[in-house]
């Protein structure tokens, strides 16, 4: 019988590409489906013994994406965002969607599908669990990161939050790395099959590259 630790071994290289793509910056997850995540994660939450054990078997998982995301989920890449702390219902909601085809992608969808349920929520109970570092924080120029700010109030807040850090089934978008934050709005703007959400394509649409700029110095320097 093939261990859980053999498995996620066989999974290794899909996991360090795959969880590369799991980007913050999307719409909630429906109500409904969002309800039922959350309830998924209370229930791990509330119980020590099953905390301990999610911990335990998210941190074997998690132990295949330190090349590109840190040992506690942290980027040791400009390019890749950082996992820790991010919102387990968010990350959930992702690995749901990539499992059952309503977000398609050829190295997450395989994955997703072969991560049992239980699986799947330890890896991102283990994640939400860690603290997110300030590496790759941005240069401070004053006059960008006021831009960045206005930028973020008018067209982010609702969702993420005054502090970034969203809510249930939205993503912790602060202190993540700008090139990183960068690359994702562009995606989002123009649409290469990527990213695919209508709530952040409408808000990217009308942004110009000067306006990510600002925008991405602003969410790497937020705490």
């Amino acid at each position: 019988m093939q261990t859980t630790k053999t498995r996620y071994r066989s999974l290794a290289p899909v996991v360090l590409l795959g969880l590369l793509l799991l980007t913050p910056a999307s719409g909630s997850a429906d109500e409904a489906l969002e309800k039922v995540l959350q309830n998924r994660v209370d229930q791990v939450k509330k119980d020590p013994e099953a905390l301990k054990a999610a911990m335990a078997k998210g941190r074997e998982a998690a132990g295949f994406c330190v090349l590109c995301h840190g040992e506690t989920g942290n980027s040791t890449r400009p390019e890749v965002p950082h996992l820790a702390g991010q919102n387990p219902v968010y990350l959930l909601d992702q690995l749901e969607r990539f499992a059952d085809g309503r977000r398609d992608d050829y190295i997450m969808s395989p994955l997703a599908k072969k991560l049992t349920p239980d699986e799947k929520l330890s890896l991102v109970v283990y994640y939400a669990n860690q603290q997110r570092s300030s590496e790759f924080v941005s240069g401070t120029d004053p006059a960008l990161l006021v831009r960045g700010r206005e930028i973020f109030e008018k067209n982010c807040v609702s969702c993420h939050g005054d502090d970034g850090r969203g809510k249930a089934g939205y993503a912790y978008i602060a202190a993540l790395p700008e090139k990183y934050i960068a690359g994702t709005l562009t995606r989002f703007r123009e649409p290469n099959g990527q990213r695919a959400n209508a709530l952040m394509a409408a808000a990217a649409s009308n942004l110009s590259n000067e306006d990510i700029d600002a925008l991405a110095a602003y969410l790497s320097n937020l705490r």
